[in-house]
């Protein structure tokens, strides 16, 4: 399965052969993908805060998955960001 890092860079590959004045406007799919990245970081976040993540999944291995995911949206909106999306 692709993470949220692998289809950012797949997008931006696309983006790329089109290569607009514009990226933003001329590829949404790319706008979408960041903002869903954006709401399920925030979601994420804020629950980690809460404590609710401890709670419903105390095992380490877990934890370790939901880090890993919260990083990895955490490179995806940086890696749109930085190709100014």
């Amino acid at each position: 399965m692709k993470t949220e890092t692998q289809i950012a860079q797949v997008n931006i590959e696309e983006l790329d052969l089109e290569l607009p004045l514009d990226v933003s406007l001329s590829y949404p799919n790319c706008q979408e993908h960041k903002a869903s990245c954006e709401r399920f970081l925030e979601f994420l976040e804020e629950w980690n805060e809460c404590g609710g993540i401890k709670d419903c999944f105390p095992c380490g291995s877990c934890l370790t998955k939901i880090s890993e995911m919260i990083l990895d949206l955490k490179q995806t909106i940086k890696l749109y960001s930085e190709n100014g999306i």
